[in-house]
């Protein structure tokens, strides 16, 4: 069984009590794999298991920032190939979380040839944190004697988050100039554009995203997790936003790819939407950063995968 939302914390949030859930301990190697047995679909299988490399990190302190400090894992066998550029993702925070609670997505990440940049930060929504880890290796990636000198690929940049980091991937790319850098965006679950903008301050256009973007949910019905709207924008995601960013994305940019898709099992909650997703979060940055066919046939093609998977429902891959 995938991990599952355990506890919740009841942050004050301005003058409202606002529930914002929190994912329970750390995700690791154990808690991880213990999802294989779900999986049948073969590409959903193959890239939630271990990647051909091993994994290294890196940590830098970072005073004054919002990120606080840059955490990155990158293939262990980087510094062994010189000149080598490898993709890059920019991992976006959800609330209460920072990069060294949940190592292993970068981990794993890592382990399919990207290098997973990170940060400290546990507010992430407004963007700035992940603006500040980009400029960070963008930087590295041109400093003479840096680890990353020549290894990232200023074409292959992708950027994707979960919950209040959902939200804070459409502000990575929409609220900062570098955001133009990014080439493929996967957001998790991304907070209700209200609940973003008065709770968290962190209001976001969906309008500004130009790249390829997919968009996941849960379908959870307990507290702000329901579909309905309460009127009050008290919701994380539903059916009913994706598709309304979705709606947003192509009135502005006709031809971006945009896929959605969510969780059929309704004991599958918010929480657990960092685990569940993120085999096909690789799949879609192997396709659209790294140039992988066999990673595109999940969405894209006569037959894709996630149309036939029966983990995942309200498929739309048009």
């Amino acid at each position: 069984m995938a991990f599952v939302l355990s506890r919740r914390s009841f942050l004050l949030l301005g003058s409202a009590s606002i529930a914002l859930p929190l994912l329970p301990g750390c995700v690791t190697s154990a808690n991880w794999q213990g999802t294989l047995g779900e999986v049948s679909s073969p590409l959903e299988r193959k890239y939630l298991q271990w990647g051909p490399h091993k994994a290294a990190s890196f940590r830098l302190d970072a005073p004054g920032t919002q990120a606080k400090a840059y955490r990155v894992w990158y293939p262990e066998d980087m510094a062994r190939n010189p000149g080598k550029k490898y993709p890059m993702v920019v991992l976006v925070n959800g609330t209460g979380w920072h990069a060294e609670k949940y190592p292993y997505i970068f981990e794993h990440l890592a382990s399919w040839g990207f290098i997973a940049a990170g940060n400290m930060d546990e507010w992430s929504g407004n963007g700035r944190s992940s603006s500040e880890t980009l400029g960070f290796m963008l930087r590295e990636a041109n400093r003479r004697g840096s680890l990353f000198k020549g290894h990232v690929d200023p074409a292959g940049i992708g950027v994707a988050g979960h919950s209040q980091g959902g939200a804070g991937v459409f502000n990575a790319i929409g609220a900062f100039p570098n955001g133009r850098c990014y080439r493929a965006a996967f957001s998790q679950g991304p907070t209700h554009r209200a609940l973003a903008r008065d709770a968290l301050k962190a209001d976001y256009d969906v309008s500004k995203v130009a790249i390829p973007t997919a968009i996941v949910c849960m379908t959870d019905t307990a507290g702000l997790l329901h579909d309905a709207d309460d009127g009050k924008g008290n919701r994380i995601c539903g059916i009913s936003d994706m598709r309304a960013m979705k709606r947003s994305i192509r009135k502005a940019h006709p031809k971006t790819p945009v896929v959605l898709f969510r969780r059929s099992d309704p004991r599958k909650g918010h929480g657990a939407n960092l685990q569940e997703s993120e085999p096909y979060l690789v799949a879609w940055m192997l396709f659209w950063l790294a140039g992988d066919r066999e990673a595109g046939t999940c969405f894209f093609g006569p037959n894709p995968e996630l149309a036939r998977n029966p983990r995942w429902r309200d498929v739309d891959l048009r």
